[in-house]
């Protein structure tokens, strides 16, 4: 019974991230005047999910419901997703996923630098000046690694920075 109650937990965390994945991509759709689409993917994901539901529940019980589920929200999110691609064009997911990437890399360096400064600075000081100096050395680290790993977004956002400090100084 655990192992259903621990599958149930995890379907949860996965089908809400997808469930607003495609609500977002839902409303992608409504604002292109395109309120048929969702609409027949959501048919199709819910004849998806009642033929997973009854073939999975077979092997796994109630673990194949929500394995059922997660699965079809997973596959209607994905159709969704390339049938915008289609809509609108190139949605830039190469770009991206290397963005994700440099930032994940980034966020994992800043993590177990500030975790050993932490650890480090904890036998000299007290926990709250080593948590606040951790998060600020964390914080600058972070800042860094991703001027360094040159994110697209990242530049675009310290140009406009850049260009309204020096509007509002001339």
């Amino acid at each position: 019974m655990a192992a259903a109650e621990g599958v149930c937990k995890n379907r949860e965390k996965v089908l809400a991230k997808n469930i607003g994945f495609r609500y977002i991509l839902s409303r992608s759709f409504y604002a292109l005047q395109d309120t048929k689409t969702p609409m027949i993917n959501s048919a199709i994901g819910v004849g998806l999910n009642i033929v997973l539901n009854i073939i999975l529940s077979r092997f796994l019980g109630i673990g194949g419901l929500a394995l059922a589920t997660s699965l079809s929200a997973i596959f209607i999110s994905i159709m969704l997703f390339r049938k915008l691609g289609q809509k609108i064009g190139a949605l830039g997911l190469k770009n991206m996923i290397i963005s994700l990437c440099k930032i994940v890399s980034a966020s994992i360096v800043m993590g177990v630098i500030a975790r050993l400064l932490f650890d480090f600075l904890t036998i000299a000081h007290s926990q709250n000046l080593s948590l606040l100096l951790s998060i600020a050395s964390g914080a600058a680290i972070y800042f860094v690694l991703i001027l360094f790993m040159k994110i697209e977004d990242v530049d675009a956002v310290i140009k406009a920075v850049r260009k309204r400090i020096s509007e509002r100084i001339t």
